[in-house]
């Protein structure tokens, strides 16, 4: 699941932590999966403040509908100004 959100929420930033992981479904060889991330909190680093930590929930879900895994992660993450690759940030487009 991870793996899935990597390129949306936490390219080139590096894993803090998870918590609240949950595993309400067991998941059987052949199910189909998919994920869905939604940042729940994002703030500045106290001790480096080039970067911010982002932290998101994240969900794993079977091709019926049933929730597999259930986790909230923190990702330290470049902030826009100082980002090593400035191609990492997509404009936003109305």
């Amino acid at each position: 699941m991870t793996g899935m959100g990597v390129a949306d929420v936490s390219e080139n930033g590096v894993a803090l932590g998870w918590d609240e992981v949950k595993l309400p479904h067991p998941l059987f060889a052949g199910d189909t999966l998919c994920s869905e991330s939604r940042v729940l909190d994002k703030r500045e680093s106290r001790s480096n403040p080039q970067r911010g930590i982002v932290k998101v929930r994240t969900r794993g879900i079977q091709q019926e509908g049933k929730v597999v895994i259930d986790y909230v992660r923190s990702v330290l993450v470049w902030k826009k100004a100082h980002a090593p690759t400035r191609g990492l940030f997509p404009e936003v487009s109305e």
